[in-house]
């Protein structure tokens, strides 16, 4: 890097030599707002600009954020709202949202510790101080500062974040992790060559992957447990000064060559001039595909179907799982049928023509429950009708109860259809009054009828009727169970009495 990299000795402890800039982005952990687009970002070093381009190498812009007047990028991340940038002189983290507008040059004051790469999740902002040799961090909207976060690092540089951990490169040719809490630190987590100068890690649900400055070749990768550790898995760059991810993707910043690199996650199809038009581009950030579900079930339901609705952060297709089955082709809305009773879980993650993938595709979970029993009249369904008054009034128990093992409360409707064996003014049906309420689980319930007066001159005359009784009830879905009941009534002495 000729005077690039004896310039960036002064203030900087004489780490090796080397220029320590840029940042990491973790793509595990990054919440993404619906419509956030998918891009690679990166820094140019030589004139204080930010670039951007599509994931498929389109839409390229190598001015697309400035860095503070004089200062030099020295890292960039971000998320679903922001983008965040490093300012080495002033020492300051910038902040944008994701179409450039409203900078912030001074988001986080940092001071004089060298800020040096930085990271986000969905709660924090991370960055490496190589003076200090401390892991600072503060809240996603700029509180809480935190410069000593993580101490004891060795000239740490780019971090990068997941679910778990935090991860940085060190000037003695290691890689470092923490806890997400900052405890549990082991600066040589990953161990390699004083010489291979590691700038920038990233990391994926398999994988961590390291920009190697010192080499200047390669981009190294080993397992998410710091084991199988491989130099050279990527080689052939022109001095590697970034790395980054998405779901099918790894970027890389070619510094000397002024263009950004890009192969498949296996090491395969490397292409060294993905985009070009760079000047000095160093470290690099990558906003990969991201998938929302807009409409799903939730909670327990009886229904055997479901359907979902979900869209991605960019156009493409989408594909599906259930029940943690492989993921296929699916379409919004995706619906299924056939589920059994139990626990259920859904995924969907958004794809492109260039074959990245959503790395965290949207999750959805639910329960199907047991169908739901339907109402049935209790053993001792009886009616008494007695003469007061010129009324006759049905009075109970007339008993109801739902069958219902798991606990939901349930719609019940208790009504009454009677059919006169005689005839009632030329009809053969009348309705009586339906009287509706709620039941819990294994609920009874009692009520009164009303014998119409038509009804109770008919039973004056002929001594007896006939009720249907109707029971329905309704599960939280909607479904319903009927259930009737036919009662005979008598006229005894002025009384009535039921069979």
């Amino acid at each position: 890097c000729g005077s690039l990299c004896g310039s960036a000795l002064a203030g900087r402890n004489g780490v090796l030599g080397r220029t320590l800039l840029g940042a990491a982005v973790s793509l595990l952990v990054l919440a993404f707002a619906p419509g956030a687009e998918a891009r690679v970002y990166w820094g140019n070093y030589n004139n204080g600009t930010f670039g951007r381009a599509n994931l498929d190498g389109t839409g390229v812009d190598q001015s697309f954020i400035l860095a503070a007047p004089g200062a030099t990028p020295y890292g960039v991340a971000v998320d679903g709202a922001h983008v965040y940038w490093i300012n080495y002189t002033p020492n300051s983290i910038g902040r944008a949202n994701l179409d450039g507008s409203g900078v912030d040059q001074n988001f986080i004051p940092t001071g004089t510790v060298g800020s040096d790469g930085l990271a986000v999740d969905a709660g924090h902002i991370y960055w490496a101080n190589v003076n200090a040799g401390t892991i600072g961090r503060a809240n996603l909207d700029g509180t809480d500062v935190n410069q000593s976060f993580i101490t004891g690092a060795s000239g740490p540089s780019g971090p990068a974040v997941d679910g778990a951990h935090i991860y940085w490169a060190n000037g003695n040719g290691t890689i470092g992790r923490a806890d997400l809490d900052g405890a549990g630190a082991n600066e040589s987590f990953i161990t390699g060559s004083i010489s291979s100068q590691p700038l920038q890690v990233a990391v994926d649900a398999g994988h961590i992957y390291w920009a190697n400055y010192g080499s200047g070749t390669t981009i190294g990768r080993a397992e998410l447990n710091g084991t199988d550790v491989n130099q050279s898995f990527i080689s052939g760059a022109s001095g590697a000064s970034g790395v980054g991810i998405d779901g099918a993707h790894i970027y890389w910043a070619n510094y000397n060559g002024a263009t950004i690199g890009r192969a498949n996650l296996d090491g395969t199809d490397v292409n060294q001039s993905f985009v070009t038009g760079g000047n000095g581009p160093w470290y690099l950030a990558v906003a990969p595909l991201d998938t929302t579900i807009t409409a799903a079930p939730s909670g327990t339901v009886a229904s055997s179907t479901a359907s979902f609705s979900f869209s991605g952060s960019e156009p493409g297709a989408f594909e599906c799982q259930v029940d943690g089955g492989g993921f296929s082709n699916c379409t919004s809305p995706a619906s299924y049928s056939g589920l059994a009773v139990g626990a259920h879980s859904f995924a969907v993650r958004a794809t492109n023509a260039s074959g990245d993938i959503d790395p965290t595709p949207a999750t959805s979970a639910w329960t199907v429950s047991a169908p739901v029993a339907p109402g049935v009249f209790g053993a001792r369904t009886l009616v008494t009708l007695k003469l007061a008054s010129g009324h006759i009034r049905a009075r109970g128990p007339i008993t109801v109860r739902v069958a219902n093992g798991n606990g939901f409360s349930i719609n019940g409707k208790l009504s009454g259809r009677t059919v006169d064996r005689v005839s009632v003014a030329g009809k053969r049906r009348l309705a009586l009054r339906a009287k509706a309420f709620r039941l819990g689980a294994h609920a009874k319930k009692t009520i009164k009828l009303n014998i119409p007066r038509t009804l109770q001159r008919v039973l004056k005359r002929h001594h007896k009727l006939r009720l249907r009784l109707a029971a329905t009830v309704r599960d939280p879905a909607g479904h319903a169970r009927t259930v009737t009941k036919a009662v005979s009534l008598r006229l005894r002495n002025k009384h009535a009495h039921t069979h």
